[in-house]
């Protein structure tokens, strides 16, 4: 019972600082519905350990990348919080989480995990600390993924994949479509601003707002660019083509220099 009370009693305080959840974000909201799909996923693999790394995010038909917006960090520091809420019952935590594995394994000089076969092997050669005591535990597996928003900016996709040491090529394990709100566009780096006579007549209307902030951020995107047309052989033009046999306009002679004697 005293173990209950204590998971119950993480479980709040997360959900007091947890930015998303207190935002109620669309993203959000669909992340925690997920959650427990994520949880037996990891308990029926019987992972011990389990760390979630950076998301690639992808605005658009850009490139993903890791460094596109807040999206790349904040969403591993949100599902990580959510697997701490939902991997607790009465018996305690059904396995491990551990705390900002991204980060402790850049301490520790781990290199690209995301291009390199070797250096996701060389995440489970490394310690990690526990998001609750002072344990440090190697991992088991790994949690990572994408974000990515449609080319109208519309709607947001967010895959979650899993690699272990023994299977380092990541997999799916879930996958969700969400509108996109707001603060899904502010994550994923793009920027927009709303006049006072805007935010007045939008106050009822998120709807609204959605669409006028999605509106601001379609002026951020690349636009392409416009490709010349070939000529065909109807093709006229006002000036006859030159040949080689045209008569060139003769130049003029170079003047003579002039040169003046030193005195």
């Amino acid at each position: 019972m005293l173990r209950k009370f204590g998971i119950l009693t993480l479980a709040t305080g997360l959900l007091a600082l947890l930015p998303g959840l207190a935002r109620a974000d669309k993203l959000d909201k669909k992340l925690n519905e997920t959650a427990p799909e994520i949880v037996n996923y990891v308990k029926d693999k019987g992972y011990k350990n389990v760390g979630v790394l950076k998301f690639r995010a992808q605005r658009g038909n850009q490139p993903a990348g890791f460094s596109t917006g807040p999206i790349n960090g904040n969403l591993a520091e949100r599902l990580e919080n959510l697997l701490v809420i939902h991997s607790g019952d009465d018996k305690g935590p059904m396995f491990g989480v551990i705390h900002d594995a991204g980060q402790a394994a850049q301490q520790q000089k781990v290199g690209s995990w995301s291009t390199s076969a070797a250096e996701r092997n060389n995440l489970f050669e490394k310690t990690y600390p526990l998001a609750w005591g002072t344990s440090k535990v190697k991992a088991d597996a790994f949690l990572t993924g994408k974000v990515a928003t449609t080319g109208d900016l519309k709607k947001t996709t967010v895959t979650i994949q899993a690699f272990s040491k023994g299977s380092p090529t990541p997999v799916k394990v879930a996958e969700f479509t969400v509108d996109t709100d707001a603060s899904m566009v502010r994550d994923m780096g793009y920027s927009f601003a709303l006049t006072t006579r805007q935010r007045s007549s939008l106050v009822k209307s998120r709807d609204a707002e959605g669409e006028l902030v999605l509106e601001q951020a379609n002026k951020q995107q690349p636009q392409p660019q416009p490709q010349p047309q070939p000529k065909t052989e109807d093709t006229k033009t006002d000036d006859p083509p030159r040949s080689s046999s045209s008569p060139r306009s003769p130049r003029s002679p170079p003047r003579p220099t002039t040169w003046r004697a030193s005195r």
